[in-house]
This record gives structure tokens, C-alpha cells and sequence, in this order.
């Protein structure tokens, strides 16, 4: 169980009470500046079933408590907080708010810089990137949509940790700082992989899009421009942007090529997708281990990633040499061309990557180990 103490109208304090002996002991506190409301709703008994971005705030809370904290949650974009109190470890989201905040500390407390994705201005310059590649190719102009104005070196500067979600790669983005830590993301299992026989012979021709804002970042546009001419069926599970629609209207309507839009996580739909396709396919230019990825590897979708997904596929997925458009259909072709036996193996063994490396628990124990780097020194 757990209680809520209200610290001003954007700010809550969240505490496990098997944990409350720890908090007597220690008395020490941090402040989480992530996102209150998942926190909330698990409090009051709502199911979560998306780990990114809920599960992760409630596993970091959680953490926290377990290592004697008694957490305050507010948003990572709230910028009307100030710290009424001292704080042991601050936790920052990003750079929206961290000036406000940093500059109000009582004392000088451990800080640890969260983040799900590259660094800032390798994440930006790779969509400008994709931007001016979509903009050759069709000739259109199209918006920034996952782009990082706020500038995160301060508070990158002003860490003791960097913890960032993805593999041992995701570093090499952040070259010029020496305390960067990366872990898994994570999804919350289900039974449902073990309780289906996959026909893998329809399904190694089945390819999956699946993921959240931003069609132009994530490679939408190479996808569709690769199958439009290919015999293999995409599947795109996401909101299209505007830009995408117009774009492709003619190829959206390609018998091979599957808009489905929107579904929600773990309802007969989504299944229903997971249960078609063999492969899920992402060539995005910058991510933090993308969650929608790790859901479909939780249901034995293979993994085909650009190597900015941040996702070590050794053993069970594939990374495309690049995001190009020849190079996706040269390994859609190859992978489709696997026996119906091979794809089966090939899918039980990311179900078991996805159980053993990227479940909740593995989650806090990899986040336990690195927040302990610094709360013991």
C-alpha cells in the first residue's frame, strides 16, 4: 500500500508502507521530476500496461523507497515548483525546469540526470537530417516533431550521474561527459506469447511499424517508399503524421501496405497485429531503446533496429547497415526468405531476451545498481 502527502498543487510525496521502517532509519529524501500521474494512478489501484514512460517513474519511485527515500514526484516540464525543503538526491528529466529548480536547493544534494533518449543535439541534428532527406526525396517541407529545444548541458554538467535507457552505444552520444551509465528498458510480460501456435510461414512476410509520435524521425517515410515496392506486407501501427498522409496516399492504399493507426496496448487488436507479424522493423534516427520495440520482442517480434535504436540484437534481431531504402528491402527480402522453422527459433529467442533482460524487475535492479554508484560515495 501506499500514501500521498500533498506538498503544493503540483507535487506529491509517495511512499510504499512496507517501507516506512527504512524512512524512520534514514529520513532522507528525493525529489523526482519525471511525471506525477502514472505515480498516481498506481497508488489508487489503475492498471499499468505501457512501461514507457509510466512503468519507468513508478519503478524509479519505487527504487527510491526501496534505498529509504520518501519521493516527491512532479512533472519534468513543471516550472512553477520550488523546493519548500531539503532534498538528499534530486532526479531531472530533461532541461525544462532544472534551472528553476537547481538554483532553490537547500544544501547541495546528489544530482542525477534521467534521460530516454541521445544526447540533445545528436538527437536534433539527426532529425534535420531526415528532414532534409524526406524533403529531396518528395519535395516537401515538414515540421520538427521530436526535437529537443531545452538545453540539457546544464544539467548534465551539474550531474553525478547520467542514467540513460539504451545499450553500451548509446555513450558514444554522449562523448563528452565521463559519468553516463545505460540501462534496458523494459516491458511488462503477459502470457499471451506462450499461448500461441504462429503460423511462421504467413508471418515471416509480415512487418511491423510500431511506435509512438514522430513518422519522419522513426523512418515511416523510408518503410513505405521500401514496401511499395516489395511483396512483403507492412503493418503501421502508429497515429500518421499529416505530412505522411499526403505523401502517400496512393501507396497507403497498396494491398501490401496496412495503415492501422492507433491501438491500444493488450486489447484483442493489438494481439490480434502481434499475433500476424513475425518482424517488427524500426529505422529511427535517434531513440532511448524505443519501448514500442521491447513490447513487440515481449511478443516474439524480431527485432529489425537502425543502430540509433540503441538495441543490442546479438543473437536474435538484426541491425540494419543503414537507413537507406535499398538496405531495407535487401534485408526485408532476406529475412522473409527464412524457413518458417528458422523465424520460430529465431522468435522464441527474443520472447527470452525480452523476459530475462528486459523485464520490470531486471529494470530496478539495473537502476538500483547505478543510482547506488552515487548515493554511496
Amino acid at each position: 500500500m501506499a500514501t500521498v502527502e500533498t506538498v503544493n498543487e503540483s507535487c506529491i510525496v509517495y511512499s510504499y508502507r512496507e517501507f516506512l521502517g527504512l524512512f524512520r532509519r534514514g529520513k532522507k529524501r528525493a525529489l523526482l521530476s519525471y511525471l506525477a500521474q502514472p505515480v498516481i494512478d498506481s497508488m489508487s489501484g489503475k492498471e499499468i500496461t505501457r512501461f514507457s514512460n509510466s512503468g519507468i517513474v513508478i519503478s524509479w519511485a519505487r527504487v527510491l523507497n526501496e534505498l529509504g527515500y520518501i519521493v516527491d514526484v512532479i512533472n519534468w516540464d513543471d516550472r512553477n515548483f520550488k523546493p519548500v525543503r531539503p532534498y538528499d538526491l534530486v532526479i531531472f528529466h530533461g532541461g525544462k525546469n532544472f534551472e528553476k529548480i537547481y538554483k532553490n536547493l537547500h544544501g547541495k544534494p546528489k544530482i542525477i540526470h534521467f534521460l530516454t533518449g541521445s544526447y540533445w543535439k545528436f538527437n536534433n541534428e539527426g532529425e534535420d537530417r531526415r528532414r532534409a532527406d524526406f524533403k529531396r526525396r518528395h519535395g516537401i517541407e515538414t515540421p520538427r516533431d521530436r526535437y529537443i529545444y531545452a538545453n540539457e548541458d546544464p544539467v548534465n554538467r551539474a550531474a553525478d550521474l547520467i542514467i540513460v535507457l539504451g545499450d553500451p552505444s548509446m555513450k558514444q552520444t554522449y562523448k563528452q561527459y565521463d559519468n553516463v551509465t545505460t540501462i534496458n528498458n523494459a516491458s511488462y510480460p503477459d502470457e499471451h506469447f506462450d499461448k500461441v501456435n504462429k503460423d511462421y510461414s504467413k508471418a515471416r512476410n509480415n512487418f511491423l511499424f510500431f511506435a509512438g509520435s514522430g513518422n519522419i524521425h522513426k523512418g515511416l517515410d523510408l518503410l513505405i517508399d521500401a514496401f511499395k515496392n516489395l511483396e512483403e506486407h507492412l503493418y503501421i501501427v502508429t497515429v500518421p503524421d499529416k505530412q505522411v498522409l499526403d505523401t502517400f496516399k496512393k501507396e497507403l492504399n497498396l494491398p501490401n501496405i496496412h495503415l492501422i493507426g492507433q491501438v491500444n496496448m493488450r486489447d484483442p487488436k493489438f494481439y490480434e497485429i502481434m499475433d500476424k507479424c513475425a518482424f517488427v522493423i524500426l529505422p529511427s534516427c535517434s531513440e532511448g531503446q524505443a519501448g514500442s520495440v521491447v513490447e513487440a520482442m515481449n511478443q516474439g517480434l524480431i527485432p529489425i533496429v537502425s543502430k540509433e535504436t540503441r538495441l543490442d540484437t546479438r543473437g536474435y534481431g538484426v541491425i540494419l547497415a543503414g537507413n537507406t531504402i535499398p538496405c531495407i528491402k535487401k534485408t526485408v527480402n532476406k529475412l522473409s526468405r527464412m524457413t518458417a522453422d528458422d523465424v520460430n527459433k529465431m522468435s522464441i529467442r527474443t520472447r527470452k531476451i525480452a523476459v530475462k533482460q528486459h523485464s520490470p524487475e531486471k529494470f530496478r535492479d539495473n537502476l538500483k545498481t547505478a543510482v547506488l554508484q552515487i548515493i554511496n560515495t
